[in-house]
């Protein structure tokens, strides 16, 4: 079992950030609202939506989080877990817009697809 939390949240950016990064997303507002009626509390940890993707696995995360109270510098799930050598900035990326549910249904993509729909153009 896992002790501790599955890595850190990303903390929520101001309302007006969130705004700009959906017009830029070209997200519709619908979308927009799912995503931000999410509460704060509510999100799934950055290391257990990657266990989710199948990125990690939960001795991975345990070895992560071991590390990160190892540091005591405040450092990020994701900085150190890529420190380690164990994913890389795609796989970031991926967990923070599931985090974020940028898109619909976001939660029920395979990580394959999700990489796939980060890369497409907006527009």
């Amino acid at each position: 079992m896992l002790s501790g939390h599955l890595g850190h949240d990303m903390p929520c950016g101001d309302e007006r950030t969130l705004r700009k990064l959906d017009f830029e997303l070209g997200l519709s507002e619908s979308t927009a609202l799912e995503r931000t009626s999410v509460k704060y509390h509510e999100r799934k940890k950055i290391g257990e939506i990657l266990v989710d993707l199948g990125v990690l696995t939960p001795m991975q995360i345990e070895d992560i989080l071991s590390a990160i109270r190892r540091r005591h510098d405040h450092s990020k799930f994701g900085r150190v877990a890529r420190d380690m050598g164990l994913l890389n900035e795609e796989h970031i990326l991926a967990a923070v817009a599931v985090q974020m549910r940028i898109f619909p249904d976001v939660q029920n993509l395979t990580l394959s697809r999700l990489l796939r729909r980060l890369r497409q153009p907006v527009g």
